[in-house]
């Protein structure tokens, strides 16, 4: 999950931002909140990181050169006095905490005074320095405070931070997977998405192998290409995913809200055609013989046919079934490129500004019904204005279909018996990566971990 930087400071011409480009653009900064993050391989991947010279990490304990300090509340004065180490600038400042003790002292179930202190203060100053994510797993900051208090610091998991790191140093053409003062391994745009890919495909491994095989076989390279062309497409989802989620990072405006929008059609017009491939190889792997056109998941008829050789998948597909809800999530708003499509409003409340995705009215009760069979509208971005109008938010339903869409891909590859293809012998079909254990092997299980952490896709 790629988390989404709250931005309090909107409208200031004095601000800069992680995301922006040109005078307008700084460092990621993240706050680990060392007295509560638990150690993992996420957070040994953001300390390695900290010496990257357009990143920011700062801790409020050791393990990263630069350092947040809070001094103790000063009753007197009301202030909490802070100290920023980075580097070999050293900030001092102070917290108006005459508003924050009183919430801080409210806050019960199961923590100190101290605790809750602590925290509030922590939150408030990660907010006042313009902080893009704090790492907590605080309970104060991630469940018991008002959101109101705490929602600029931008809180966040080691796992949510990594992937924010990742799609900052993407957004800069930086595909660096390891980068230590004594080791720093650059992946590369090509290779990262292409390992990335694999990764989150597991099945394609045989699935393509058997394509390859055939084609290889019968000198006739169209089922080859149409197997790549599914990788392929789920490859260019994720460039667009992560351009799509750029745009976000940065304050809304009308600009970030249409871009968001062009890369939302893009990645789902990128997942339907990777879902279209697989129905492709399914037709061709059953000798069906269905003219292009015609072969379609969303078809009942070609599914009728798939049927009677091959019952397994086409139930898989069938109408209501995860699968299909998934692969139908993608194609319904993808479908508006042969219609009404969606369009962006601004959207103002509480002070606060967004941009929106309105979506066809034509189109709401179909996408309300698959988001029920999904788990819910909430996990999908989706809601209402008082005006009536259904909206997502894009950044949110991507998050939200992306896994659904690769668990049905694999699923779809797993259940398509390509060893009945012609000239594809089953023991020399490819089963996962190559497995030697070194560092030359672009699909080290290390690297793959590392991958899927900074891509947010852990």
């Amino acid at each position: 999950m790629i988390p989404r930087i709250k931005h309090r400071r909107f409208g200031r011409t004095d601000d800069k931002w992680a995301f922006e480009v040109g005078e307008r653009a700084r460092p990621l900064r993240l706050v680990i909140d060392a007295e509560t993050t638990r150690s993992s391989e996420a957070l040994d991947c953001l300390r390695g990181f900290a010496h990257h010279p357009d990143v920011e990490i700062i801790s409020t304990g050791g393990g990263v050169p630069n350092r947040l300090r809070l001094g103790d509340y000063e009753p007197t004065q009301h202030i909490v006095p802070v100290e920023l180490q980075l580097g070999d600038r050293h900030m001092c400042s102070a917290i108006d905490a005459v508003d924050l003790v009183p919430f801080a002292d409210e806050v019960a179930d199961g923590v100190t005074q101290e605790e809750a202190r602590r925290a509030i203060f922590l939150a408030s100053s990660c907010e006042d320095h313009g902080v893009d994510g704090l790492i907590t797993e605080s309970r104060v900051i991630r469940e018991l405070a008002p959101r109101s208090l705490v929602e600029y610091a931008n809180a966040m998991t080691a796992e949510e931070g990594v992937g924010l790191l990742g799609l900052y140093l993407r957004s800069k053409g930086d595909f660096y997977v390891e980068y230590d003062e004594g080791y720093k391994h650059d992946y590369g745009r090509h290779w990262f998405y292409f390992v990335l890919m694999r990764e989150l495909l597991p099945s394609a491994w045989r699935w393509f192998s058997g394509c390859v095989h055939h084609s290889t076989a019968t000198g006739d390279d169209e089922l080859l290409l149409v197997g790549h062309s599914a990788m392929e497409r789920v490859d260019r989802a994720l460039r667009a995913r992560d351009r799509l989620h750029r745009e976000l990072q940065r304050p809304p405006t009308r600009d970030t809200a249409d871009e968001s929008l062009f890369y939302l059609d893009v990645t789902l017009l990128m997942l339907g055609g990777a879902f279209d491939a697989t129905a492709r190889v399914a037709d061709a792997v059953h000798t069906l013989g269905t003219p292009r056109h015609q072969v379609s998941w969303a078809s009942e008829r070609w599914l009728r046919r798939l049927n009677g050789v091959n019952q397994r998948l086409a139930a898989l597909m069938s109408v209501h079934s995860p699968a299909r809800v998934a692969r139908d999530l993608v194609a319904v708003l993808r479908n508006t490129i042969h219609g009404e499509a969606m369009r962006t409003i601004t959207y103002q409340a509480g002070g606060k500004r967004d941009e929106l995705a309105v979506i066809p009215k034509a189109l709401e009760a179909e996408l309300e019904d698959l988001a029920t069979g999904a788990g819910g509208a909430a996990g999908l971005g989706l809601d209402r204005l008082p005006s009536g109008h259904l909206y997502i938010h894009p950044g949110t339903y991507v998050e939200g279909v992306l896994p659904l869409a690769f668990a049905a891909l694999n699923e779809i590859m797993d259940t398509t018996p390509v060893e009945q293809l012609s000239g594809v012998d089953p023991a020399e079909l490819s089963q996962g990566p190559p497995n030697e254990e070194t560092h030359e092997n672009i699909f080290h299980p290390a690297i793959r971990r590392r991958l899927r952490l900074l891509a947010g896709l852990a």
